[in-house]
């Protein structure tokens, strides 16, 4: 819309080229990023299946006994991972961005995090 006084327009027009933060066109950012996504949410239900199929199936085979040194084990490396593996695993993820967002050359980039 186009101010009459001014003649200054006053609502952004969308371009259809415009780009995302990375230099990509926005549509091919928003895909990959659904890619991406998809798969991740595919990894983490198959591996939710996985175990559960398993413990399912150890629990039947073994005896009581050896099934419950197979299930102390998977809950000691679930801790594990929970407690120790995923804080390293986000403090990598910001790293990576921080370095990522500093070579695009913008001029607020710190570096820090």
């Amino acid at each position: 819309m186009t101010d009459p006084l001014t003649s200054v327009d006053t609502q952004p027009q969308a371009r259809a080229g415009t780009e995302s933060l990375n230099g990509r066109p926005e549509a091919l950012s928003n895909k990959s990023f659904a890619a991406g996504a998809r798969i991740l949410s595919i990894g983490i239900a198959s591996t939710g299946i996985f175990t559960f199929l398993y413990l399912a199936t150890a629990s039947h085979v073994l005896d009581p006994a050896s099934y419950s040194r197979i299930s102390l084990c998977w809950a000691v490396m679930f801790v594990i991972l929970s407690v120790i593996y995923r804080p390293i695993e986000q403090l990598l993820s910001r790293m990576t961005g921080s370095s990522r967002e500093c070579s695009t050359a913008r001029p607020r980039c710190t570096g820090s995090l």
